[in-house]
């Protein structure tokens, strides 16, 4: 059945500790937030979702609002000369 795996922790710190050799060699830690970063990110990111979603809201309400209908434009038919049945013989016999 499941058992845990000796010596290794889940841990899920709020604050992790500047690491690296360098960090240790100072014996300095300081502490870097994580959760504040991630929850400023998400933030971020949740406005500019908000501000495309409204941008596109308006684009679709603009393509809604214009009219279905669209007017037909009826060209009144110009009256053509009259078809020269002699000149048509002549073309399709010297074919």
């Amino acid at each position: 059945m499941g058992k845990n795996k000796g010596g290794k922790n889940k841990q899920n710190p709020v604050f992790r500790v500047a690491g690296g050799k360098a960090a240790k060699a100072k014996a300095k830690f300081k502490a870097q937030p994580v959760n504040t970063n991630l929850k400023k990110l998400n933030a971020n990111t949740r406005k500019k979702i908000e501000n495309l979603d409204n941008s596109l809201g308006q684009v679709r309400a603009s393509l809604t609002a214009l009219p279905k209908k669209k007017e037909v434009i009826v060209n009144e038919d110009i009256p053509l000369p009259p078809a020269d049945i002699n000149q048509a013989i002549d073309n399709i016999a010297s074919l």
